[in-house]
């Protein structure tokens, strides 16, 4: 009964244990991802601003790229404020995924010491009736 109650316990952290990871990679994912996207961001306001510098020629050429310029800052700015909460859900993953092993592991060692328990148990009623065996012995045979 004991047994099957620990090798359920274990499955479960096991698969827990799974699901964190899984929730870390994809936090990863996401990081990467919001990282990309400000990469991107950045590199189309240089594209944008070479473009400027070659093609404008009146003052509302430069009106239109400075609003064009405060929108992809703008996006930038979320871009950059979304990297920040990714990184921040990484890092609770992380955190997560941490505490489970540390759970795994005082599993383990629980089931380790209820191991040695049951078998120093074992040992010791064996040793109870090898000694029960030989006083009975020694009683009925001189």
């Amino acid at each position: 009964m004991d047994y099957a109650r620990a090798v359920r316990l274990k499955k479960m952290k096991i698969y827990e244990e799974k699901q964190r990871l899984e929730e870390r990679m994809h936090a990863d994912q996401k990081v990467d991802h919001a990282r990309q996207h400000v990469s991107d961001l950045r590199a189309e306001q240089e594209i944008a601003f070479a473009q400027l510098h070659r093609g404008a020629r009146t003052a509302a050429d430069f009106q239109q790229w400075a609003r064009y310029d405060e929108a992809l800052r703008e996006k930038e700015g979320l871009a950059l404020h979304q990297l920040e909460e990714c990184v921040d859900e990484a890092n609770q993953a992380s955190e997560a995924v941490f505490r489970a092993y540390q759970d795994v592991y005082r599993f383990r060692q629980l089931a380790e010491l209820e191991r040695s328990r049951l078998q120093k148990e074992r040992l010791s009623r064996e040793w109870h009736a090898l000694d029960e065996w030989v006083l009975n012995r020694s009683v009925t045979n001189p």
